[in-house]
């Protein structure tokens, strides 16, 4: 009776146990083919009009033989993803928290909701003024190293 009712719950916790790290290790190679293709394949495609097969074909041997710079770029890459979101959530809590209390906490008599709608358009303004210089910065780094490594790309 006791190994049947043990065997009803280790066949799920062991299905989970063989899933989960699964999963990670599949999420990890998608994010690393999807990181890879934005940031260094579809350059080299866009300067000679390229497939994808075609680009990953350019990148690949140099990748392969600068496999450290490509990594010491992926740990960047990390840190500078991590610290961004981490300013993006701390600035998004800073106009989300006075516009849920403001709306949330009180009726609002239809002058202080206009105010409340002004003051949480120029957050979100002010959100999408900041994000915009992050993400170029992003995509500028991608592009140095990829005109630092051994592919033929040349930054017009």
């Amino acid at each position: 009776m006791f190994l049947a009712a043990t065997t009803g719950t280790v066949l799920p916790l062991l299905a989970l146990v063989v899933t989960v790290p699964l999963l990670a290790v599949v999420g990890a190679l998608a994010a690393f083919a999807s990181e890879f293709t934005t940031a260094f394949v579809v350059p080299l495609m866009a300067e000679r009009r390229d497939t994808l097969l075609g680009g990953w074909r350019r990148l690949w041997p140099t990748l392969r033989a600068d496999w450290r710079e490509f990594a010491v770029y992926v740990l960047v890459k990390i840190v500078l993803v991590v610290g961004a979101g981490v300013v993006f959530s701390l600035a998004g809590a800073i106009v989300a928290i006075p516009l849920g209390l403001a709306v949330f906490g009180a009726a609002l008599t239809p002058v202080a909701f206009v105010a409340v709608a002004v003051a949480g358009v120029l957050g979100f303004l002010v959100l999408a003024a900041v994000s915009v210089p992050v993400v170029t910065g992003l995509r500028y780094h991608s592009l140095c190293t990829l005109d630092a490594s051994g592919v033929e790309f040349t930054l017009h």
